[in-house]
């Protein structure tokens, strides 16, 4: 992935729908662009991204092969990262890491090798890797984790950075829109217009209906935010992030006995979910203490 320049982007339409989760758009962009050199290369990533986004992570070790660019090798190992069992992680973690070492100019890289350490929880090596770039997708991601971490100082000044570089950016956007829901109060209706002009700008999508859906949340307006919910669940019904909302959406509206029924499927669905594996820790230390209180009670 090159650094950006002020040239027009031949691959604009498809980095759009990749930013916005419309990945089957993305496959389908690509076929379409006759590109060379360099841009080859990163359209490629992007495809292989978008199949990964979907969970088609045969489709991305089948066709990467040995011999292929630095970056499409990155996107492989983040692809059997993302496919493997927990016991296998640590290792793939560790080919990124050494692949980075040998080329830390390679935004790709960086990208795949601070995601695979996200994922995994180990954020401060995360942005350790992150620093290393400039490249909007690596500030966009930065911004995201120093948000998960409550660091809403830092991610301002993050934020900063992609504005200056280019305030227009899909990318962009999204971070404001994630400080501002961070920020509350007023902002979050700043937040909901920049996802809201995202759908009229480009086609509607699951992770979309999941931003509104969020801002409905932390203003009160549960109604709104289960329609938003309801209509990402008809577009993609395992979409993680959707059934997480539906959860909580349900939950609020004190419709437990609905919210089972999408706890169940995230528990068959996606196991090794970090929400996922929080609940089954949480459950285990709530059978534990109920366990120890009826053994008190019984003495």
């Amino acid at each position: 992935m090159s650094r950006q320049d002020s040239a027009p982007d031949e691959l604009f339409d498809l980095k759009a729908s990749f930013y916005i989760g419309n990945y089957q758009a993305c496959i389908d962009e690509a076929q379409k662009l006759r590109v060379d050199g360099d841009k080859t290369v990163e359209r490629d990533c992007f495809v292989y991204r978008s199949y990964i986004a979907q969970n088609k992570f045969r489709v991305v070790t089948d066709a990467i092969k040995p011999s292929a660019d630095v970056s499409l090798k990155a996107v492989r190992l983040y692809s059997e990262y993302m496919a493997s069992n927990p016991d296998r992680k640590s290792s793939i973690i560790s080919q990124l890491e050494d692949m980075l070492q040998k080329d830390a100019s390679n935004d790709t890289v960086v990208l795949m090798t601070a995601s695979a350490l996200f994922a995994v929880g180990n954020y401060e090596a995360a942005l350790r890797c992150l620093h290393q770039s400039n490249n909007l997708e690596c500030l966009n991601l930065t911004v995201k984790i120093l948000l998960s971490i409550n660091r809403v100082d830092l991610a301002a000044k993050e934020q900063k950075k992609m504005c200056d570089q280019d305030e227009d950016s899909i990318l962009t956007q999204l971070a404001t829109a994630w400080l501002n829901i961070a920020r509350g109060g007023p902002k979050i209706q700043d937040a909901y217009h920049i996802f809201q002009d995202l759908q009229e700008r480009f086609q509607n999508t699951p992770f979309l209906l999941n931003s509104i859906a969020i801002c409905h949340l932390n203003q009160g307006r549960l109604e709104e935010a289960l329609e938003c919910v309801k209509e990402a669940y008809d577009k993609d019904s395992n979409n993680v992030e959707t059934l997480v909302n539906f959860v909580t959406t349900l939950s609020l509206s004190g419709k437990n006995e609905l919210a089972k029924r999408y706890i169940s499927q995230l528990h068959e669905s996606h196991p090794q979910h970090p929400i996922v594996l929080d609940w089954v820790t949480k459950e285990s230390e709530f059978d534990m203490l109920s366990s120890q209180i009826l053994a008190n009670r019984a003495l």
